[in-house]
Formats: C-alpha cells, structure tokens, sequence
C-alpha cells in the first residue's frame, strides 16, 4: 500500500506495478507527480549490475524509492525516474510527462554513448568492434532515435537489449509509441515506413515506453539527451517535446532563450550555450554531423543518410584528461534521403 498520507494508486505503467499520480506536498510546484514507493522486489539479473534511481526525487524525509522498469532482457538494473506532471496521462508515456532518470554503480566502467541508430544494427556491431567493445569493462549507451529511416528497427532494439544497454528518448521513439497505439486501439492504418511496429516483442515495447527523456551518469559528469537542453532552465522545467527535438534556440531581446527544432535567422546551436557543469551528450542534428562544443557534443553523423555512425567514449571520471575520444564507422550503404 502507498505510505499513509497519499493519494491512492490511479494509474498502473506498462509493468503493472507503479503509479504517477499527483501529490500536493511533493515537489512544491503545481502540476508535478511522482513514482510513489511501492514494495516490489529489486529485479536484476546476471549482467552489468547497473541501476537506474530516479533524477533528483525530492521525496519527503524517510520514504523510500520505487523501483521501476521493465523485467525484460537488456535491463538488469533497478529502474526509478522522476517525472514531470504536464497535464492529462498518457497510457503511453508520450509527450505528456518528461522522465529523468541517474545511472549509479558504474563508477569504473567506460561508457560507449553511440548517436542516432536509425535501424542501422549492422553499423552498430561494427562500431562495437571498433570500440573493442568487452561486456565487463564497457556500458553502452544510446542518445534515442534508434528506430525508423534505416533497414533494421526491430533489430536494432533488439541488439541494444542484447548489449544490457539503456537509451534516451529521442523523437522517433515517440512518434512510434503514439502510431502504435493509435493502430491498436484506433484501429488506424501503419504507413509503410510504420510496419515494423507489428513485428515489435511486448518486450520490445517495454524497452522503448520505459526509455526516460535525460539519463545522468554522475560517476563521469555526463548527462544524455536526444534533442537538448534550454541552458538556464532547470531540468524539472524542460518541456518533454524540447527534450526530444530541440536543435538551435533564438535569444530574445529581454535575453530570454526560446527552443527551435529548426533553425532561423539569429538562432544558435543550443550546445554552443551550455556551460555544464555536466558534460552533455546528444542527436539529432544530422545537418551539423558531429558537434565538439566545450561542454557537450552532439553525435549524429547520419548514419541512415550514407554517413557515420558515431560514439563517443567516456572513461571514469578519475581517468578523464582532455577531450573524450570519438570512435567512427562508415554507413554500408545510403538507407534514405536526408
């Protein structure tokens, strides 16, 4: 049972075990919920023994976390987000909530945080094996998008739960989710580039609904992200659409910043604006290719388009002395236009 003094459980996520509901002393601003706590046990199964804890959960002194995520192959952690309450709720988790979520317990492992995928699975066991990838040295990581544009969606969720990896939001996840369950519920028609949704597992599903918008690694001073981050703004205050999309922000006289998923006259790339403390990975910007700002790179090099796919590897904190190493392998093949 929840702790006394809550609101009743209303809503069960995909997993059946938790709700998001709203909760009028916590945090203190309106329109927020939170993960109560929930006595389930800790699912973790043979693997990286990573977990997840939720982003910064201003529960009230003496409660305990949830856990949260799926039980499927790819997540052997403990899965615990803050999310952000911004109006109805979503059967789907699209659009309507951010979730942000910490990765702890892997303070001397090497993060491999690979760009946008696209359905390119082939280009990513190449990559592993330009990055010498080793299951118990290395966590891979992936900034979204792996779906749609490529040849292979469905395999290339399913080598990223193979690997034990987690990955952000990006876009595209949303935009399947949401076509998902309008084919399903709705009964509308897949368009053709939509098909592999019917081929997707029920584990499969639960990788990507379960995907939070921002995954912090405070062991190495990173933060992921699909699309950006308004500089200035608290995490807590991102807009979930911002988060998956934003490429470039325009400053307005009264120097308040506005984010732009397209650029026009007068804007700037958001990353070149960020100044940490976290070093910011990111996507979504194919145009730019790979971006090398002091205090975030961007690692979409447009893999699905004929170009590279690219990580990025981040050593322990202790270890770090100068700029990360970028790792690149070329596309197969131009899998669609730009």
């Amino acid at each position: 049972m929840p702790p006394l003094g809550h609101p009743p459980l209303e809503k069960k996520l995909p997993w059946g075990c938790l709700s998001a509901v709203p909760c009028a002393r916590w945090p203190p601003s309106p329109g927020w919920g939170r993960i109560d706590p929930f006595p389930l046990p800790r699912r973790v199964s043979p693997g990286t023994g990573t977990d997840l804890e939720r982003e910064d959960p201003g529960c009230v002194e003496g409660e305990t976390t949830g856990v949260w995520g799926p039980p499927s192959t790819g997540w052997d952690r403990v899965d615990v987000v803050d999310v952000a309450w911004n109006g109805a709720w979503d059967r789907s988790w699209t659009c309507d909530m951010a979730m942000h979520a910490r990765l702890v317990g892997v303070d001397a492992r090497r993060l491999l945080v690979v760009g946008d995928v696209h359905g390119c699975a082939k280009e990513v066991e190449d990559l592993m094996d330009a990055c010498q990838y080793q299951p118990k040295r290395d966590v891979v990581l992936f900034l979204g998008d792996l779906v749609a544009k490529g040849p292979d969606s469905v395999g290339a969720v399913r080598l990223a739960r193979r690997l034990n990896a987690h990955t952000v939001r990006g876009n595209h996840e949303e935009n399947a989710i949401r076509c998902h369950r309008a084919w399903m519920e709705k009964g509308k028609k897949l368009k053709s580039g939509l098909k592999y949704l019917q081929r997707l597992s029920d584990e499969d599903w639960s990788y990507l609904k379960h995907a939070p918008h921002t995954l912090r690694v405070p062991s190495h001073n990173v933060m992921l992200v699909h699309g950006g981050i308004l500089p200035g703004v608290h995490l807590r205050k991102q807009k979930p659409k911002d988060l998956c999309r934003m490429r470039d922000v325009v400053i307005h006289e009264d120097g308040k910043l506005q984010a732009r998923e397209r650029p026009v006259h007068g804007s700037l790339p958001w990353a070149s604006l960020w100044r940490g403390p976290e070093h910011v990975l990111f996507g979504h910007d194919a145009v730019r290719g790979l971006q090398q700002h002091p205090h975030a790179t961007g690692l979409d090099t447009g893999c699905c388009y004929g170009g590279k796919l690219t990580a990025c590897i981040v050593p322990p904190l202790v270890e770090q002395d100068g700029p990360f190493s970028i790792q690149s392998v070329p596309a197969r093949r131009v899998y669609c236009k730009p």
